[in-house]
């Protein structure tokens, strides 16, 4: 009996834990039991939330299509720093922020709209221009999309287009404004000028050794020789491996017979087609062209239509009900009426290409490169891992080298630019600018951890073994350098001194010609020059337009100091002749305002959908390597 009631009070106590648990879960305390869940997205757009997945497919995409453009050594971390996740970001807040404003407006997509927009694509339409369904639902089948997916992708963004549409629309820039602008930017400036040469200003005493000291304590600065570090590193590479990679002969046609795929050209067909919508028809026109009558003329008796071109096609691009029929005939043939869900098809053939199946030996060397490639880039890959394993469990850097009968390169001394102690660039470096990066985030003695690089295939790892700090280069050792700098400078200050002299005089009346012909040099006068022009210095061009007509200005020069009379203002034509430069200016114009009218329309809906982001997940959605 005591044991029976045991039993009773485990089983109650069972249960009144049971109901303590579904309790809990009722009131949302489930946390306690399966721990605190992260939020899954990277942003929070209003109540809607962006997923970490949707960011990462987003961002893989725009990735890929930049990869595209600047090669496979366009990494991810490159990416990165152009900012490319950050735009892809911004670009999906801007999409969600215009779906609910869309939704909070009232937009409605119709079955209308959607089939419009189907059939006005030019994607989906022949040559004629017209909407062809066969290339319609080839484009679907190569997208990996089905019919259904598109018209709920259009349902969703063409109510959103109505309001980019809206903001697209031109904006007239006021003529006023376009006139202004045009006219401060055509203004040009005319002055006569002469050049004071540095150079020319040879009454300047070699300093003694005192001068020079002096100089040289005074601009210590100047003279500071870098921070240099004594760094070793190991490198390792698919360029190091290779030449202890084998592949006999039986890897070769192992790899020929998997791949013949990808090195055979499939058959392809140029073909044309007529298209019925009913079997009688689609008959009657078969009938006529094997009766001899032509068959473009047919064709476009019958349908209503021309034939349809659809260029050259492969077996796997036509529908199955046609392609076993069409890939049968030979050239200048047709098939009787075949059906397909588009209807019924006459299709004749008018060129073949015939596909190729090369043989082993016309791609052994080619398969052999990429099989030694394979291996060695496989073989860097082992090779990294089990130096990341001894490294990991304490080895110094110089005794896992040994063990693994590895190079140890040392830089005896490098500088935060690549370069040795005469200032050559240190060639040869891995992944160049992560490892100055890691070379010089590291104290004395620390060790970076293994890296791999931006191309992918290769890593390295370093070890600080000595830091120099900054210190001013010996004076015997530059005494030369600070001479030749000593001398510049007083020339500079020379050549200064006369300009501001010369510049006095001209400014009271003297002639310029005549303060030239003292002076040796020669007076020249700039083009009518331009606001964006360089002239003789960008420095004289941009004091020759905050200056009066009749003014005096001194400006740097790159042989010396400048002094210029500005002689002519020339005003902007009072009607422009050239019409594409003012339809250029006008569009410019045109385009501003239409950006600042979405930034501002940008900021207005993010006021009213507050906007967040989990930067922590941010960070993590998209892969490192």
């Amino acid at each position: 009996m005591g044991k029976l009631r045991g039993i009773i009070a485990k089983v109650s106590l069972f249960v009144l834990l049971g109901l303590l648990i579904l309790s809990f879960a009722l009131w949302g305390v489930g946390d306690i039991f399966r721990g605190q869940q992260e939020p899954d997205n990277v942003a929070v757009v209003g109540e809607r939330e962006i997923s970490s997945n949707a960011y990462r497919q987003a961002f893989m995409q725009a990735y890929d299509r930049q990869r595209q453009v600047l090669g496979e050594d366009f990494t991810i971390e490159m990416a990165r720093q152009i900012g490319l996740d950050r735009q892809v970001l911004e670009q999906l807040i801007a999409d969600e922020l215009l779906i609910q404003h869309a939704r909070k407006l009232g937009l409605v997509t119709t079955e209308e709209q959607i089939r419009d927009v189907i059939v006005s694509t030019p994607s989906f339409q022949n040559s004629e221009g017209e909407f062809d369904r066969l290339r319609f639902q080839q484009l679907l089948r190569n997208n990996q999309m089905s019919e259904a997916q598109l018209v709920a992708s259009l349902r969703q963004d063409i109510p959103v287009n109505q309001i980019t549409s809206a903001l697209a629309a031109p904006l007239k820039a006021p003529e006023a404004l376009s006139e202004q602008i045009r006219q401060y930017r055509e203004e040009r400036r005319i002055a006569d000028y002469i050049v004071i040469p540095r150079a020319d200003m040879d009454d300047v005493d070699p300093p003694d050794e005192e001068t020079l000291r002096s100089f040289y304590e005074e601009r210590r600065d100047d003279f500071m020789a870098p921070e240099y570090r004594r760094v070793s590193y190991i490198h390792l590479s698919p360029a190091d491996v290779r030449e202890t990679v084998g592949v006999d002969e039986g890897r070769l046609r192992e790899e020929y017979q998997a791949r013949k795929d990808e090195f055979s050209v499939a058959e392809e067909r140029s073909v044309e087609q007529g298209l019925f919508d009913d079997q009688e028809t689609a008959q009657q026109a078969y009938e006529a062209i094997q009766a001899g009558e032509n068959y473009s003329d047919v064709i476009e008796e019958t349908s209503g239509e021309a034939p349809i071109e659809l260029g050259f096609v492969r077996s796997d691009d036509l529908p199955e009900s046609l392609s076993e029929d069409v890939f049968e005939l030979e050239q200048d043939e047709i098939t009787p009426p075949l059906e397909s869900s588009f209807g019924w098809h006459i299709i004749r053939v008018k060129e073949i290409r015939e596909g190729e199946e090369p043989e082993f030996e016309e791609v052994r060397e080619r398969l052999r490169e990429e099989v030694v490639e394979y291996e060695a880039v496989e073989a860097t890959v082992s090779l990294a891992n089990e130096l990341d394993d001894l490294l990991a469990g304490g080895a110094p850097l110089e005794e896992a080298a040994q063990e693994m009968n590895l190079d140890v390169k040392v830089i005896e001394a490098l500088d935060s630019e690549g370069r040795d102690r005469e200032g050559e660039t240190i060639e040869g470096l891995p992944d160049r600018e992560r490892f100055l990066s890691e070379a010089f985030s590291l104290s004395e003695g620390q060790e970076s951890l293994l890296i791999e690089t931006s191309s992918g295939d290769s890593y390295f790892v370093l070890q600080v073994d000595a830091v120099e700090d900054p210190a001013p280069r010996p004076f015997e050792e530059i005494s030369n350098e600070i001479e030749t700098l000593w001398i510049r400078e007083q020339r500079e200050e020379q050549a200064y001194a006369l300009a501001e002299e010369l510049e006095a005089q001209v400014a009271e009346g003297k002639s310029l010609d005549t303060i030239a012909e003292e002076n040796g040099v020669e007076t020249q006068e700039t083009d009518a020059l331009l606001r964006s022009d360089d002239g003789p210095s960008r420095d004289l061009v941009s004091q020759l337009f905050s200056a009066d007509e009749g003014d005096v200005v001194l400006s740097q020069g790159p042989q010396g100091p400048i002094v210029a009379r500005l002689k002519e203002i020339v005003p902007a034509e009072a009607e422009s002749d050239d019409e594409e430069s003012g339809t250029e200016l006008q569009t410019e114009l045109e385009q501003g305002l239409g950006n600042d009218l979405e930034t501002l329309f940008r900021r207005g809906l993010e006021s009213d959908y507050e906007v967040t982001i989990n930067e922590d997940r941010l960070q993590r959605a998209i892969p490192s390597y």
